[in-house]
């Protein structure tokens, strides 16, 4: 009975010690980040099922991270609300299962009193722009992988490559669905609005995009951490 009671009162203190020291943990939990990384999610709907067939990773949704006072913001782009950003267990939440990828670039130095390049960049020239739900090659709106390429071209370095959707795979009709709603307001289909859908979905199939897979697959980038299981 000695024994018992002994046990119980051990028991009890680890499990007091263990809520003393989450919240701790859980503060922990970023550290080693950096400015200008780049965090990746896998998430659903009909954009990110047809990522996946077509790249083959699971990573659908891309934005940047800064490190600010409060913790890490993600800046990135959502039909919802443009270019803004979240906190990142906000960001994460967005994925599944609350699994994330955090991939690195080496080559932007800059003093560390100032901001990563590419976050000033997103930040001084793209925050608050709408969404692109064209998927175009512009800059007075993004969509996500989009933000993530422009903003690190615009501080020097351009990451993954632009790639036809048709060489996506993207002629099916799910394709079809994604690229082609409200086509007659297309700007790449103005000039074929009047010949109808199919020549502006020709057009559309040869429009280049970037996915978050291309980024990411660039060799100049290095995976700093990942919580997909098998690939820790």
């Amino acid at each position: 009975m000695q024994f018992r009671i002994h046990l119980i009162r051990l028991l009890l203190v680890c499990a007091f010690a263990l809520d003393i020291l989450a919240p701790a943990a859980a503060d922990e939990i970023w550290q080693g980040l950096e400015s200008g990384d780049l965090v990746a999610v896998e998430t659903t709907g009909p954009l990110a099922t047809f990522l996946k067939q077509a790249t083959g990773s699971r990573l659908t949704h891309i934005g940047i991270m800064r490190n600010t006072g409060g913790g890490p913001y993600i800046i990135d782009s959502t039909p919802q609300e443009g270019v803004f950003e979240a906190d990142i267990e906000a960001f994460i939440a967005r994925g599944i299962a609350g699994h994330y990828a955090v991939y690195r670039f080496d080559g932007l130095e800059h003093p560390a009193q100032e901001n990563h390049p590419a976050i000033k960049a997103a930040y001084d020239h793209h925050y608050l722009k709408p969404y692109d739900p064209f998927f175009r090659r512009e800059t007075s709106t993004f969509y996500d992988a989009e933000l993530i390429w422009t903003a690190y071209a615009e501080a020097g370095a351009e990451l993954g490559e632009f790639q036809r959707l048709r060489d996506l795979g993207a002629d099916t009709p799910e394709g079809r669905a994604i690229f082609l709603h409200d086509w007659r307001h297309n700007p790449g289909c103005k000039s074929t609005a009047s010949a109808g859908f199919e020549a502006c979905w020709e057009r559309i199939l040869d429009h280049k995009i970037i996915t978050p897979a291309s980024i990411l697959r660039d060799p100049r980038l290095r995976r700093v951490h990942s919580t997909f299981p098998g690939e820790r």
